[in-house]
């Protein structure tokens, strides 16, 4: 299986080069939404709403700028 980026680092800068702000606006959503869970519950439930948050984080990474944005297509 081809790598298509040479890291991982290089990728995340891929992806916010190519969305702006509007990437990195819903990340530190998903990063202030995981601090108040992790201050504000605890046990099972912390982990299985840490857990959602992350795999919700990571399908935003994954589908950055899938949509297209010209309103004339």
């Amino acid at each position: 299986m081809a790598m298509f980026h040479p890291s991982m680092s290089a990728f995340f800068r891929d992806k916010l080069k190519r969305n702006g702000g509007r990437l990195l606006a819903a990340l530190s959503c998903y990063g202030v939404l995981a601090l108040v869970a992790g201050f504000a519950l605890e046990g099972f439930l912390r982990g299985a709403l840490l857990c959602f948050i992350a795999i919700l984080a990571a399908k935003t990474i994954a589908h950055a700028g899938d949509e297209k944005l010209d309103p004339d297509d």
